[in-house]
């Protein structure tokens, strides 16, 4: 229902849309954090023992990133497209999720927990700065080229969406900040050695990239274009680290379900 108020919102600027839309979304952001807490509780569990799992908490901090951005920027026209991606992971979810009856003990570890719930929030912000950056360079291209079309028209201007781009990857930056702060003193009493874990290495990378993108911007002063190239480009690497470690490379994480 909030999805569909946002895309009645982009498409016609409809008043009743534009009013109920933020608060459809707050209620049901909310009633995913019940629905969290109660599948942690149940299963006694953080909810990272499976991919469907995972799912579940990323769509509530997909939701949550995109509500502090949208307030912070008084801009409600992108959450037609961030939606989908939040729905569709939660369905999935939704559909396929079931306790598991092998857990590793470290997923009742409170320490890892933290540790796990800030890597979520993290790469969650980062998607939304992807999708906003993303939207950002095509909305640029077109500019130049002189076409213009409704779906333009409806977009925030190219400096909000640069702010927008920055503002979640901010987010994500902060959150992977901790994830990495939490899981080093965890791993440092579990694992001595995790400094040399690929997982631990690539994440160390796509931080780079982001503090590179929130450096330059914040306090180098370096052009949109140059900044939401290395957002994407830090995008671009958590991808290829997540696809190529769970290919190719084994590493401490791999663990439960």
């Amino acid at each position: 229902m909030a999805w569909v108020n946002y895309s009645v919102y982009f498409v016609r600027r409809d008043p009743f849309a534009q009013k109920t839309a933020t608060p459809f979304l707050v209620f049901a952001t909310g009633l995913q954090a019940v629905y969290v807490a109660a599948l942690g509780i149940a299963f006694r569990h953080h909810l990272m023992a499976s991919v469907f799992e995972v799912l579940a908490v990323i769509a509530l901090a997909l939701n949550a990133v995109y509500l502090i951005v949208e307030t912070r920027h008084r801009n409600k026209s992108m959450g037609v497209f961030i939606l989908p991606f939040s729905a569709l992971f939660q369905l999935i979810s939704s559909v396929w999720i079931s306790p598991s009856r092998e857990i590793d003990p470290i997923l009742r570890d409170p320490l890892f927990g933290f540790h796990t719930g800030s890597a979520a929030v993290a790469y969650s912000a980062f998607l939304v700065s992807a999708v906003y950056g993303t939207m950002y360079r095509v909305f640029y291209r077109e500019l130049r080229a002189r076409r213009f079309g409704i779906v333009f028209e409806r977009l925030p201007s190219l400096e909000l969406l640069a702010r927008m781009t920055l503002g979640a990857a901010s987010v994500g930056f902060v959150f992977l900040t901790f994830a990495i702060l939490f899981g080093a003193v965890w791993a440092a009493r579990k694992c001595p050695s995790f400094w040399s874990d690929p997982k631990f290495l690539l994440t160390g990378l796509v931080w780079a990239f982001y503090g590179a993108a929130v450096v330059s911007q914040r306090l180098l002063r370096q052009s949109n274009n140059r900044t939401i190239s290395i957002t994407l480009a830090g995008f671009l690497v958590m991808v290829l680290s997540f696809v190529s470690l769970r290919l190719l490379v084994p590493a401490f994480h791999e663990f439960g379900g």
